[in-house]
């Protein structure tokens, strides 16, 4: 076998060596990315983003309520107040 064959060899097995773990890398990193999309957006179940659209849709609604009560609140006392100032009236 002449020199160059044997060099030819060499090269073509550090490029298997080269492809079999570049095919092993990606097989990892896809597993990596479908692990990641399950836990974000969910696979059956809520996922981080689900939870969190979830909870902001919460404190939306929280505020709400408490903006009408404030608001119920301040007609009350604004209310009070007008009647008191006319009742005070001489």
């Amino acid at each position: 076998m002449s020199k160059e064959s044997k060099l030819l060899l060499a090269a073509l097995g550090r490029l298997e060596t080269f492809e079999t773990e570049t095919i092993e890398r990606l097989t990892r990193l896809e597993e990596n990315l479908r692990l990641l999309r399950q836990e974000l957006v969910g696979n059956g179940r809520p996922g981080r983003i689900s939870q969190f659209e979830t909870l902001v849709d919460q404190v939306r609604t929280a505020q709400t309520r408490e903006r009408g009560l404030v608001a119920g609140i301040s007609l009350t006392i604004s209310a009070l107040a007008a009647l008191l100032a006319r009742w005070m009236q001489p």
